[in-house]
């Protein structure tokens, strides 16, 4: 279970609550300047939901950014190192594969199914090598590989890397 949903409704009922909460004490807001205090963190609350859900994929807002919008369905090759813990008889790749990837502009969401398992990610960080003009999304997964596979097959954890190119 994801925290994102809980997170942008306690934000939003903070800046609601607040604003209420001010409104009902009978607090006379009577300058510009305290009318805009009163409302800040109403309005501020509503903005960064907004932003998360909406705002930050506008093409001209996304541009300024930097944060590459990769959300959707892929088709994939998974492609294992020499160093991944592949039991004999398991698949050294290539691999083909979909991801579905959910996006808000603080969030991300990886789910990977294969003939043979499903994954899902736990963690994400972007990077990016100095210099380069591509991101890097690094994620940590747990892998549940389907019931006829796990003889050789176990449930695991374990990191992905996908680059992304800037257009």
């Amino acid at each position: 279970m994801r925290p994102t949903a809980l997170v942008r409704f306690v934000v939003l009922a903070v800046g609601l609550a607040y604003t209420a909460v001010l409104w009902l004490s009978g607090i006379s807001l009577d300058s510009t300047a305290k009318i805009i205090v009163g409302w800040f963190p109403a309005v501020a609350s509503v903005a960064l939901l907004v932003w998360d859900l909406w705002g930050w994929r506008i093409p001209p807002l996304n541009k300024m950014t930097c944060r590459p919008r990769i959300d959707g369905l892929w088709e994939v090759t998974l492609t294992p190192t020499a160093e991944s813990h592949i039991p004999a008889g398991g698949n050294r790749g290539p691999i083909p594969a979909y991801i579905v990837i959910n996006q808000s502009y603080w969030s991300l969401h990886v789910r990977q199914m294969t003939i043979e398992s499903g994954s899902d990610s736990k963690s994400f960080f972007w990077g990016r090598v100095p210099g380069d003009d591509v991101d890097r999304l690094s994620f940590l997964y747990q892998n549940d590989p389907r019931p006829e596979h796990r003889a050789r097959s176990h449930p695991h954890l374990g990191s992905c890397s996908l680059n992304t190119a800037r257009l």
